[in-house]
Protein backbone atom coordinates (compact mmCIF):
# COMPACT_ATOMS: atom_id res chain seq x y z
CA UNK A 1 0.00 0.00 0.00
CA UNK A 2 1.21 3.52 -0.80
CA UNK A 3 2.74 5.23 2.27
CA UNK A 4 0.50 8.28 1.92
CA UNK A 5 -2.60 6.08 1.88
CA UNK A 6 -1.38 4.12 4.90
CA UNK A 7 -0.71 7.35 6.75
CA UNK A 8 -4.19 8.68 5.95
CA UNK A 9 -5.73 5.45 7.25
CA UNK A 10 -3.74 5.64 10.49
CA UNK A 11 -4.61 9.32 10.98
CA UNK A 12 -8.30 8.52 10.51
CA UNK A 13 -8.10 5.64 12.99
CA UNK A 14 -6.40 7.81 15.60
CA UNK A 15 -8.98 10.53 15.06
CA UNK A 16 -11.89 8.09 15.39
CA UNK A 17 -10.53 6.80 18.67
CA UNK A 18 -9.94 10.31 20.03
CA UNK A 19 -13.46 11.28 19.02
CA UNK A 20 -14.86 8.18 20.69
CA UNK A 21 -13.08 8.84 24.00
CA UNK A 22 -12.98 12.63 24.34
CA UNK A 23 -16.29 14.41 25.08
CA UNK A 24 -14.76 17.84 24.42
CA UNK A 25 -13.93 16.81 20.85
CA UNK A 26 -17.42 15.43 20.30
CA UNK A 27 -18.86 18.67 21.61
CA UNK A 28 -16.58 20.65 19.32
CA UNK A 29 -17.69 18.84 16.16
CA UNK A 30 -21.36 18.48 17.13
CA UNK A 31 -21.45 14.74 17.80
CA UNK A 32 -23.82 13.49 20.54
CA UNK A 33 -22.02 12.71 23.79
CA UNK A 34 -22.80 9.26 25.09
CA UNK A 35 -20.27 8.89 27.91
CA UNK A 36 -17.89 10.75 30.19
CA UNK A 37 -14.59 8.95 30.82
CA UNK A 38 -13.84 7.98 34.40
CA UNK A 39 -10.12 8.58 34.00
CA UNK A 40 -9.13 5.21 35.42
CA UNK A 41 -5.72 3.60 35.33
CA UNK A 42 -7.12 0.92 33.03
CA UNK A 43 -8.14 3.57 30.52
CA UNK A 44 -4.67 5.10 30.70
CA UNK A 45 -3.14 1.66 30.07
CA UNK A 46 -5.44 1.12 27.08
CA UNK A 47 -4.44 4.51 25.64
CA UNK A 48 -0.76 3.69 26.07
CA UNK A 49 -1.11 0.28 24.39
CA UNK A 50 -2.99 1.81 21.45
CA UNK A 51 -0.30 4.49 21.05
CA UNK A 52 2.53 1.96 21.09
CA UNK A 53 0.80 -0.02 18.34
CA UNK A 54 0.34 3.10 16.21
CA UNK A 55 3.97 4.08 16.71
CA UNK A 56 5.06 0.68 15.41
CA UNK A 57 2.93 1.27 12.30
CA UNK A 58 4.32 4.77 11.78
CA UNK A 59 7.86 3.41 11.83
CA UNK A 60 7.03 1.52 8.66
CA UNK A 61 6.25 4.71 6.73
CA UNK A 62 9.09 6.25 4.71
CA UNK A 63 8.92 10.00 5.34
CA UNK A 64 10.93 10.66 2.16
CA UNK A 65 8.03 9.44 0.02
CA UNK A 66 5.57 11.96 1.48
CA UNK A 67 4.62 15.42 0.31
CA UNK A 68 5.25 18.19 2.83
CA UNK A 69 1.73 18.27 4.28
CA UNK A 70 1.72 14.50 4.85
CA UNK A 71 5.19 14.76 6.34
CA UNK A 72 3.76 17.21 8.89
CA UNK A 73 0.92 14.80 9.67
CA UNK A 74 3.43 12.00 10.21
CA UNK A 75 5.43 14.13 12.64
CA UNK A 76 2.26 15.30 14.39
CA UNK A 77 1.10 11.70 14.93
CA UNK A 78 4.50 10.55 16.13
CA UNK A 79 4.59 13.32 18.71
CA UNK A 80 1.04 12.66 19.89
CA UNK A 81 1.46 8.89 20.08
CA UNK A 82 4.83 9.18 21.79
CA UNK A 83 3.16 11.26 24.47
CA UNK A 84 0.14 8.98 24.71
CA UNK A 85 2.37 5.90 25.04
CA UNK A 86 3.31 7.31 28.47
CA UNK A 87 -0.32 7.73 29.58
CA UNK A 88 0.07 5.54 32.65
CA UNK A 89 3.11 7.51 33.79
CA UNK A 90 1.09 10.70 33.39
CA UNK A 91 -1.80 9.13 35.31
CA UNK A 92 0.53 8.51 38.25
CA UNK A 93 2.32 11.87 38.18
CA UNK A 94 -0.49 14.32 37.39
CA UNK A 95 -2.78 15.31 40.26
CA UNK A 96 -6.40 15.21 38.99
CA UNK A 97 -8.20 17.76 41.18
CA UNK A 98 -6.03 20.84 41.54
CA UNK A 99 -7.51 24.16 40.36
CA UNK A 100 -5.88 23.97 36.91
CA UNK A 101 -5.96 20.22 36.27
CA UNK A 102 -9.46 19.83 37.70
CA UNK A 103 -11.14 22.22 35.29
CA UNK A 104 -12.73 19.15 33.64
CA UNK A 105 -15.07 18.96 36.62
CA UNK A 106 -16.50 22.35 35.69
CA UNK A 107 -16.30 21.78 31.93
CA UNK A 108 -18.38 18.60 31.94
CA UNK A 109 -20.94 20.21 34.21
CA UNK A 110 -21.23 23.53 32.35
CA UNK A 111 -20.82 22.37 28.77
CA UNK A 112 -22.45 18.91 28.76
CA UNK A 113 -24.96 18.53 31.60
CA UNK A 114 -26.27 22.06 32.18
CA UNK A 115 -27.16 22.84 28.52
CA UNK A 116 -28.22 19.28 27.62
CA UNK A 117 -30.84 19.31 24.85
CA UNK A 118 -33.76 16.88 25.20
CA UNK A 119 -35.08 16.14 21.72
CA UNK A 120 -36.22 12.52 22.01
CA UNK A 121 -37.28 10.26 24.86
CA UNK A 122 -34.01 8.36 24.59
CA UNK A 123 -32.20 11.59 25.47
CA UNK A 124 -33.50 11.35 29.03
CA UNK A 125 -31.76 8.00 29.50
CA UNK A 126 -28.62 9.41 27.89
CA UNK A 127 -28.69 12.38 30.24
CA UNK A 128 -29.09 10.18 33.31
CA UNK A 129 -26.18 8.01 32.17
CA UNK A 130 -23.97 11.08 31.61
CA UNK A 131 -24.80 12.40 35.08
CA UNK A 132 -23.90 9.04 36.57
CA UNK A 133 -20.72 8.94 34.49
CA UNK A 134 -19.85 12.37 35.86
CA UNK A 135 -20.31 11.16 39.43
CA UNK A 136 -18.14 8.11 38.66
CA UNK A 137 -15.40 10.31 37.16
CA UNK A 138 -15.32 12.54 40.24
CA UNK A 139 -15.25 9.53 42.54
CA UNK A 140 -12.52 7.86 40.44
CA UNK A 141 -10.25 10.74 41.43
CA UNK A 142 -9.99 9.09 44.85
CA UNK A 143 -8.62 5.90 43.30
CA UNK A 144 -6.09 7.91 41.35
CA UNK A 145 -5.01 9.92 44.40
CA UNK A 146 -4.68 6.66 46.37
CA UNK A 147 -2.50 5.09 43.67
CA UNK A 148 -0.34 8.20 43.57
CA UNK A 149 0.06 8.14 47.35
CA UNK A 150 1.15 4.50 47.20
CA UNK A 151 3.68 5.60 44.58
CA UNK A 152 4.94 8.27 47.02
CA UNK A 153 3.24 11.23 45.34
CA UNK A 154 0.89 13.44 47.38
CA UNK A 155 -0.46 16.91 46.73
CA UNK A 156 1.82 19.19 48.78
CA UNK A 157 0.28 20.59 51.93
CA UNK A 158 0.29 24.26 50.83
CA UNK A 159 -1.94 23.40 47.84
CA UNK A 160 -4.60 21.50 49.77
CA UNK A 161 -6.72 24.47 50.98
CA UNK A 162 -7.16 25.66 47.39
CA UNK A 163 -8.06 22.17 46.22
CA UNK A 164 -10.68 21.79 48.95
CA UNK A 165 -12.12 25.23 48.19
CA UNK A 166 -12.48 24.29 44.53
CA UNK A 167 -14.19 21.00 45.37
CA UNK A 168 -16.58 22.70 47.80
CA UNK A 169 -17.44 25.37 45.23
CA UNK A 170 -18.16 22.75 42.59
CA UNK A 171 -20.31 20.73 44.98
CA UNK A 172 -22.31 23.86 45.81
CA UNK A 173 -22.86 24.45 42.08
CA UNK A 174 -24.32 20.96 41.48
CA UNK A 175 -27.99 21.93 42.00
CA UNK A 176 -27.76 24.72 39.44
CA UNK A 177 -26.19 22.71 36.61
CA UNK A 178 -28.45 19.70 37.26
CA UNK A 179 -31.69 21.67 37.35
CA UNK A 180 -33.93 20.36 34.56
CA UNK A 181 -37.18 22.33 34.63
CA UNK A 182 -40.33 20.44 33.55
CA UNK A 183 -40.77 22.57 30.44
CA UNK A 184 -37.47 21.25 29.06
CA UNK A 185 -38.84 17.70 28.89
CA UNK A 186 -42.64 18.10 28.90
CA UNK A 187 -42.78 17.71 25.10
CA UNK A 188 -41.38 14.19 25.46
CA UNK A 189 -44.46 12.86 27.20
CA UNK A 190 -45.29 11.55 30.65
CA UNK A 191 -42.97 8.55 30.58
CA UNK A 192 -39.88 10.66 29.98
CA UNK A 193 -40.98 13.29 32.47
CA UNK A 194 -41.49 10.63 35.06
CA UNK A 195 -38.01 9.24 34.49
CA UNK A 196 -36.54 12.64 35.26
CA UNK A 197 -38.95 14.04 37.82
CA UNK A 198 -37.89 15.96 40.92
CA UNK A 199 -37.13 12.85 42.94
CA UNK A 200 -34.96 11.40 40.19
CA UNK A 201 -33.06 14.64 39.81
CA UNK A 202 -32.51 14.78 43.57
CA UNK A 203 -31.13 11.23 43.56
CA UNK A 204 -28.66 12.11 40.81
CA UNK A 205 -27.69 15.28 42.65
CA UNK A 206 -27.02 13.37 45.85
CA UNK A 207 -24.84 10.88 43.97
CA UNK A 208 -22.68 13.65 42.49
CA UNK A 209 -22.48 15.55 45.78
CA UNK A 210 -21.44 12.32 47.51
CA UNK A 211 -18.66 11.90 44.94
CA UNK A 212 -17.30 15.38 45.71
CA UNK A 213 -17.58 14.62 49.43
CA UNK A 214 -15.58 11.41 48.90
CA UNK A 215 -12.71 13.29 47.25
CA UNK A 216 -12.75 16.02 49.91
CA UNK A 217 -12.81 13.42 52.69
CA UNK A 218 -9.87 11.53 51.21
CA UNK A 219 -7.89 14.79 51.13
CA UNK A 220 -8.62 15.30 54.82
CA UNK A 221 -6.48 15.31 57.93
CA UNK A 222 -4.81 11.91 57.44
CA UNK A 223 -3.79 12.76 53.87
CA UNK A 224 -2.53 16.19 54.89
CA UNK A 225 -0.44 14.76 57.74
CA UNK A 226 1.52 12.63 55.26
CA UNK A 227 1.62 15.28 52.52
CA UNK A 228 4.95 17.08 52.05
CA UNK A 229 5.37 20.68 53.07
CA UNK A 230 7.84 21.13 50.23
CA UNK A 231 6.60 21.75 46.70
CA UNK A 232 7.82 20.73 43.26
CA UNK A 233 7.71 17.27 41.72
CA UNK A 234 11.48 16.83 41.86
CA UNK A 235 11.10 15.72 45.49
CA UNK A 236 9.14 12.60 44.53
CA UNK A 237 10.48 9.26 43.35
CA UNK A 238 11.00 9.60 39.60
CA UNK A 239 10.07 13.27 39.84
CA UNK A 240 13.07 14.67 37.98
CA UNK A 241 12.52 12.31 35.05
CA UNK A 242 8.82 13.16 35.05
CA UNK A 243 9.64 16.87 34.99
CA UNK A 244 12.02 16.52 32.06
CA UNK A 245 9.33 14.57 30.19
CA UNK A 246 6.71 17.21 31.01
CA UNK A 247 9.04 19.90 29.66
CA UNK A 248 9.69 17.96 26.48
CA UNK A 249 6.05 17.32 25.68
CA UNK A 250 4.55 20.58 26.87
CA UNK A 251 7.11 22.79 25.14
CA UNK A 252 7.43 20.27 22.24
CA UNK A 253 11.14 20.60 21.76
CA UNK A 254 14.11 18.99 23.48
CA UNK A 255 15.57 21.37 26.05
CA UNK A 256 17.40 20.84 29.31
CA UNK A 257 15.70 22.49 32.30
CA UNK A 258 19.08 23.90 33.31
CA UNK A 259 19.27 25.80 30.00
CA UNK A 260 15.67 26.97 30.40
CA UNK A 261 16.55 28.37 33.83
CA UNK A 262 19.49 30.31 32.37
CA UNK A 263 17.37 31.68 29.51
CA UNK A 264 14.82 32.84 32.06
CA UNK A 265 17.37 34.76 34.09
CA UNK A 266 18.65 36.47 30.95
CA UNK A 267 15.17 37.35 29.69
CA UNK A 268 14.09 38.76 33.05
CA UNK A 269 17.14 41.04 33.09
CA UNK A 270 16.47 42.32 29.54
CA UNK A 271 12.81 43.03 30.25
CA UNK A 272 13.57 44.69 33.58
CA UNK A 273 15.77 47.16 31.71
CA UNK A 274 13.07 47.78 29.09
CA UNK A 275 10.57 48.53 31.85
CA UNK A 276 13.02 50.96 33.44
CA UNK A 277 13.24 52.85 30.16
CA UNK A 278 9.45 53.23 29.99
CA UNK A 279 9.37 54.56 33.56
CA UNK A 280 12.08 57.01 32.61
CA UNK A 281 10.03 58.18 29.61
CA UNK A 282 7.20 58.92 32.05
CA UNK A 283 9.55 61.07 34.10
CA UNK A 284 9.62 58.62 36.99
CA UNK A 285 13.05 58.02 38.50
CA UNK A 286 12.34 56.68 41.99
CA UNK A 287 12.68 53.00 41.10
CA UNK A 288 10.46 50.08 40.24
CA UNK A 289 8.94 49.45 43.68
CA UNK A 290 7.88 53.07 44.06
CA UNK A 291 6.36 53.10 40.56
CA UNK A 292 4.39 49.94 41.25
CA UNK A 293 3.18 51.36 44.54
CA UNK A 294 1.96 54.38 42.65
CA UNK A 295 0.12 52.12 40.20
CA UNK A 296 -1.52 50.26 43.08
CA UNK A 297 -2.86 53.58 44.35
CA UNK A 298 -4.11 54.70 40.94
CA UNK A 299 -7.86 54.24 40.53
CA UNK A 300 -7.76 53.87 36.73
CA UNK A 301 -5.72 50.69 37.08
CA UNK A 302 -8.50 48.76 38.81
CA UNK A 303 -11.98 47.64 37.83
CA UNK A 304 -14.80 47.84 40.35
CA UNK A 305 -16.99 45.18 38.73
CA UNK A 306 -16.82 42.30 36.25
CA UNK A 307 -18.75 44.50 33.82
CA UNK A 308 -15.99 47.08 33.94
CA UNK A 309 -13.41 44.37 33.23
CA UNK A 310 -15.40 43.36 30.16
CA UNK A 311 -15.69 46.98 29.02
CA UNK A 312 -11.90 47.36 29.16
CA UNK A 313 -11.36 44.19 27.13
CA UNK A 314 -13.91 45.26 24.52
CA UNK A 315 -12.24 48.65 24.15
CA UNK A 316 -8.92 47.02 23.27
CA UNK A 317 -10.66 44.61 20.88
CA UNK A 318 -12.30 47.55 19.15
CA UNK A 319 -8.93 49.21 18.58
CA UNK A 320 -7.23 46.23 16.97
CA UNK A 321 -10.05 44.98 14.74
CA UNK A 322 -9.65 47.63 11.98
CA UNK A 323 -5.92 46.77 11.64
CA UNK A 324 -6.05 42.97 11.45
CA UNK A 325 -6.37 42.71 7.65
CA UNK A 326 -3.03 44.49 7.29
CA UNK A 327 -1.28 41.67 9.14
CA UNK A 328 -3.31 38.60 8.17
CA UNK A 329 -4.34 37.54 4.68
CA UNK A 330 -7.12 35.31 6.05
CA UNK A 331 -9.22 36.21 9.08
CA UNK A 332 -11.24 33.55 10.92
CA UNK A 333 -14.98 33.69 10.40
CA UNK A 334 -15.91 32.38 13.86
CA UNK A 335 -16.96 35.19 16.25
CA UNK A 336 -15.43 35.75 19.68
CA UNK A 337 -16.44 37.28 22.98
CA UNK A 338 -15.57 37.56 26.67
CA UNK A 339 -17.45 35.87 29.52
CA UNK A 340 -16.81 35.49 33.22
CA UNK A 341 -15.44 32.22 34.64
CA UNK A 342 -17.48 29.91 36.82
CA UNK A 343 -17.00 31.61 40.24
CA UNK A 344 -16.25 28.17 41.74
CA UNK A 345 -13.00 28.12 39.75
CA UNK A 346 -11.90 31.71 40.29
CA UNK A 347 -10.27 31.31 43.71
CA UNK A 348 -7.57 29.02 42.36
CA UNK A 349 -6.86 30.85 39.09
CA UNK A 350 -4.86 34.00 38.51
CA UNK A 351 -6.56 35.07 35.29
CA UNK A 352 -8.67 32.85 33.02
CA UNK A 353 -8.49 30.84 29.83
CA UNK A 354 -9.68 30.66 26.24
CA UNK A 355 -12.62 28.36 25.53
CA UNK A 356 -12.77 27.03 21.97
CA UNK A 357 -15.95 27.29 19.88
CA UNK A 358 -18.22 24.26 19.64
CA UNK A 359 -21.00 23.32 17.25
CA UNK A 360 -23.59 24.22 19.90
CA UNK A 361 -21.79 27.40 20.96
CA UNK A 362 -19.96 28.68 17.87
CA UNK A 363 -18.17 31.50 19.67
CA UNK A 364 -14.61 31.59 20.99
CA UNK A 365 -14.66 32.88 24.57
CA UNK A 366 -12.11 34.37 26.89
CA UNK A 367 -13.36 33.21 30.30
CA UNK A 368 -11.92 35.85 32.63
CA UNK A 369 -11.57 35.93 36.41
CA UNK A 370 -14.12 38.37 37.81
CA UNK A 371 -13.21 38.11 41.49
CA UNK A 372 -10.56 39.78 43.62
CA UNK A 373 -10.71 42.91 41.47
CA UNK A 374 -9.50 45.17 44.26
CA UNK A 375 -6.08 43.50 44.04
CA UNK A 376 -6.07 42.66 40.34
CA UNK A 377 -4.58 45.51 38.33
CA UNK A 378 -5.92 46.07 34.80
CA UNK A 379 -2.51 47.35 33.66
CA UNK A 380 -2.06 44.22 31.55
CA UNK A 381 -5.61 44.09 30.16
CA UNK A 382 -4.51 44.97 26.60
CA UNK A 383 -1.85 42.28 26.31
CA UNK A 384 -4.09 39.68 27.98
CA UNK A 385 -6.98 40.14 25.55
CA UNK A 386 -4.61 40.20 22.54
CA UNK A 387 -3.12 36.93 23.85
CA UNK A 388 -6.43 35.23 24.57
CA UNK A 389 -8.61 36.35 21.67
CA UNK A 390 -7.35 38.45 18.76
CA UNK A 391 -4.92 37.82 17.28
CA UNK A 392 -3.97 35.15 19.82
CA UNK A 393 -5.69 31.90 20.76
CA UNK A 394 -8.86 32.61 18.82
CA UNK A 395 -7.02 33.28 15.55
CA UNK A 396 -5.10 30.03 15.96
CA UNK A 397 -7.92 27.72 17.04
CA UNK A 398 -10.71 29.19 14.91
CA UNK A 399 -8.50 29.30 11.79
CA UNK A 400 -7.44 25.73 12.38
CA UNK A 401 -11.02 24.49 12.89
CA UNK A 402 -12.11 26.28 9.70
CA UNK A 403 -9.36 24.73 7.57
CA UNK A 404 -11.02 21.88 5.66
CA UNK A 405 -7.69 20.88 4.10
CA UNK A 406 -6.33 19.56 7.41
CA UNK A 407 -6.97 15.96 8.36
CA UNK A 408 -9.43 15.87 11.30
CA UNK A 409 -6.85 14.89 13.92
CA UNK A 410 -4.88 18.05 13.10
CA UNK A 411 -7.92 20.21 12.55
CA UNK A 412 -9.53 19.42 15.89
CA UNK A 413 -7.21 17.26 17.98
CA UNK A 414 -4.73 19.70 19.53
CA UNK A 415 -3.17 17.72 22.37
CA UNK A 416 -0.32 19.06 24.51
CA UNK A 417 1.09 21.42 21.88
CA UNK A 418 1.48 24.28 24.31
CA UNK A 419 4.78 25.42 22.79
CA UNK A 420 2.88 26.33 19.63
CA UNK A 421 -0.48 27.42 21.05
CA UNK A 422 0.85 29.51 23.93
CA UNK A 423 3.89 30.62 21.94
CA UNK A 424 1.62 31.89 19.16
CA UNK A 425 -0.63 33.67 21.66
CA UNK A 426 2.37 35.43 23.21
CA UNK A 427 3.79 36.35 19.80
CA UNK A 428 0.33 37.63 18.80
CA UNK A 429 0.11 39.72 21.96
CA UNK A 430 3.34 41.45 20.92
CA UNK A 431 2.12 42.29 17.38
CA UNK A 432 0.02 45.27 18.55
CA UNK A 433 3.28 47.04 19.37
CA UNK A 434 4.04 47.07 15.62
CA UNK A 435 0.47 48.26 15.04
CA UNK A 436 0.94 51.24 17.35
CA UNK A 437 -1.56 49.96 19.90
CA UNK A 438 0.79 50.15 22.84
CA UNK A 439 1.02 53.91 22.34
CA UNK A 440 -0.19 54.51 25.89
CA UNK A 441 3.01 54.11 27.98
CA UNK A 442 1.01 52.31 30.66
CA UNK A 443 -0.27 49.73 28.17
CA UNK A 444 3.32 49.31 26.92
CA UNK A 445 4.54 48.94 30.48
CA UNK A 446 1.81 46.38 31.05
CA UNK A 447 2.97 44.46 27.97
CA UNK A 448 6.58 44.43 29.16
CA UNK A 449 5.49 43.45 32.67
CA UNK A 450 3.46 40.61 31.14
CA UNK A 451 6.48 39.46 29.12
CA UNK A 452 8.64 39.50 32.23
CA UNK A 453 5.93 37.60 34.07
CA UNK A 454 6.16 34.89 31.39
CA UNK A 455 9.96 34.97 31.49
CA UNK A 456 10.18 34.61 35.28
CA UNK A 457 8.22 31.37 34.92
CA UNK A 458 11.31 29.85 33.29
CA UNK A 459 13.22 30.59 36.48
CA UNK A 460 10.61 29.76 39.12
CA UNK A 461 9.09 26.66 37.49
CA UNK A 462 12.49 25.02 36.99
CA UNK A 463 13.67 26.34 40.36
CA UNK A 464 10.89 24.71 42.36
CA UNK A 465 10.59 21.49 40.34
CA UNK A 466 14.24 20.73 39.60
CA UNK A 467 16.55 22.80 41.81
CA UNK A 468 14.70 22.27 45.08
CA UNK A 469 13.53 25.85 45.61
CA UNK A 470 11.08 26.29 48.46
CA UNK A 471 7.65 27.77 47.83
CA UNK A 472 8.72 30.94 49.61
CA UNK A 473 11.85 31.27 47.48
CA UNK A 474 9.73 30.97 44.34
CA UNK A 475 7.28 33.55 45.65
CA UNK A 476 10.08 35.88 46.67
CA UNK A 477 11.50 35.78 43.14
CA UNK A 478 8.04 36.49 41.72
CA UNK A 479 7.55 39.45 44.06
CA UNK A 480 10.81 40.93 42.84
CA UNK A 481 10.11 40.35 39.15
CA UNK A 482 6.36 40.73 38.61
CA UNK A 483 3.65 43.24 39.48
CA UNK A 484 1.27 40.50 40.64
CA UNK A 485 -0.65 40.62 43.91
CA UNK A 486 0.09 38.23 46.76
CA UNK A 487 -3.06 36.30 45.86
CA UNK A 488 -1.92 35.84 42.27
CA UNK A 489 1.63 34.95 43.32
CA UNK A 490 0.25 32.28 45.64
CA UNK A 491 -1.93 30.84 42.87
CA UNK A 492 0.80 30.96 40.21
CA UNK A 493 3.53 29.29 42.25
CA UNK A 494 1.23 26.41 43.16
CA UNK A 495 0.27 26.12 39.51
CA UNK A 496 3.94 25.62 38.58
CA UNK A 497 4.88 23.35 41.44
CA UNK A 498 1.73 21.25 41.87
CA UNK A 499 -0.89 21.66 39.17
CA UNK A 500 0.94 21.69 35.84
CA UNK A 501 4.73 21.50 36.20
CA UNK A 502 6.61 22.73 33.07
CA UNK A 503 3.43 23.86 31.28
CA UNK A 504 4.13 27.50 32.09
CA UNK A 505 7.48 27.25 30.28
CA UNK A 506 5.72 26.91 26.91
CA UNK A 507 4.60 30.56 26.79
CA UNK A 508 7.95 32.31 26.68
CA UNK A 509 9.87 29.49 24.99
CA UNK A 510 7.23 29.23 22.26
CA UNK A 511 7.28 33.00 21.80
CA UNK A 512 11.07 33.01 21.50
CA UNK A 513 10.97 30.20 18.92
CA UNK A 514 8.35 31.90 16.71
CA UNK A 515 10.21 35.21 16.99
CA UNK A 516 13.44 33.44 16.06
CA UNK A 517 11.75 31.86 13.01
CA UNK A 518 10.38 35.22 11.88
CA UNK A 519 13.79 36.86 12.20
CA UNK A 520 15.30 34.01 10.20
CA UNK A 521 12.69 34.47 7.44
CA UNK A 522 13.20 38.24 7.38
CA UNK A 523 16.96 37.84 7.22
CA UNK A 524 16.98 35.25 4.44
CA UNK A 525 14.19 36.75 2.32
CA UNK A 526 15.09 40.39 2.72
CA UNK A 527 12.74 42.61 0.69
CA UNK A 528 10.80 39.52 -0.41
CA UNK A 529 9.61 38.90 3.16
CA UNK A 530 5.81 39.21 3.42
CA UNK A 531 4.52 39.36 6.99
CA UNK A 532 0.98 38.32 6.08
CA UNK A 533 2.37 35.31 4.21
CA UNK A 534 4.59 34.43 7.17
CA UNK A 535 1.60 34.48 9.50
CA UNK A 536 -0.22 32.27 7.02
CA UNK A 537 2.68 29.82 7.09
CA UNK A 538 2.53 29.68 10.89
CA UNK A 539 -1.25 29.42 11.24
CA UNK A 540 -2.01 27.50 8.04
CA UNK A 541 -0.94 23.99 9.14
CA UNK A 542 -2.50 24.38 12.59
CA UNK A 543 -0.73 23.53 15.81
CA UNK A 544 2.55 21.66 15.42
CA UNK A 545 5.39 20.59 17.69
CA UNK A 546 7.97 23.38 17.55
CA UNK A 547 10.48 21.09 15.85
CA UNK A 548 8.02 20.61 12.97
CA UNK A 549 7.16 24.31 12.91
CA UNK A 550 10.83 24.99 12.26
CA UNK A 551 10.67 22.72 9.21
CA UNK A 552 7.45 24.42 8.08
CA UNK A 553 9.17 27.82 8.10
CA UNK A 554 12.17 26.39 6.25
CA UNK A 555 9.84 25.29 3.47
CA UNK A 556 8.10 28.69 3.54
CA UNK A 557 11.45 30.43 3.03
CA UNK A 558 12.41 28.04 0.26
CA UNK A 559 9.10 28.51 -1.58
CA UNK A 560 9.17 32.29 -1.12
CA UNK A 561 12.69 32.42 -2.55
CA UNK A 562 11.57 30.34 -5.53
CA UNK A 563 8.51 32.54 -6.11
CA UNK A 564 10.67 35.65 -5.98
CA UNK A 565 13.09 34.09 -8.46
CA UNK A 566 10.26 33.26 -10.84
CA UNK A 567 8.92 36.79 -10.55
CA UNK A 568 12.34 38.21 -11.28
CA UNK A 569 12.74 35.95 -14.34
CA UNK A 570 9.39 37.11 -15.70
CA UNK A 571 10.40 40.72 -15.25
Amino acid sequence: MDDAIRLAEIAERVWSRCLERDPSLRLQVGEPITSIPAGTREQAQEDAAFARHVLSELKGIDAKTLVHEDWLTLGFLRHQMDHQSRSEDGWLTGFPVTPYTGFWTSFYAEEILAPFCFEEREDVDRYVKLAEDYAAAVRASVNRLQAQAEHGWRIPRPALPGVRAMLLGLKDAVPSFLSVKPERISHLGGLASGTLDGLAQRAIQQKIEAAFDAVTAYLGEDYETLAPEAVGIGQFQGGEEAYRNFLRFRVTQDMDPEKVHAIGLEQVALLTEAMRQVRESLGFSEGEDAFHQQIRCTRRMYATSPEEVESTYRRHIGRIEPLLAQYFAVLPKTPYDVKRLDPALEAGMSYGYYESPTRERPVGLYRYNGSGLASQSQLQAATIIFHELVPGHHFHLASQAENDDLVPIRRHGVIDLDGYSEGWAEYAAGLPKEMGLYDDPYDLYGRLAHERFMAQRLVVDTGMNLFGWSLERGRSYMRANTIESETQIASETLRYATDMPAQSLAYRLGYLKITELREKAERELGSAFDLRAFHGAILGPGALPLSLLEEQVRVFIQESTHDQGCTGADD
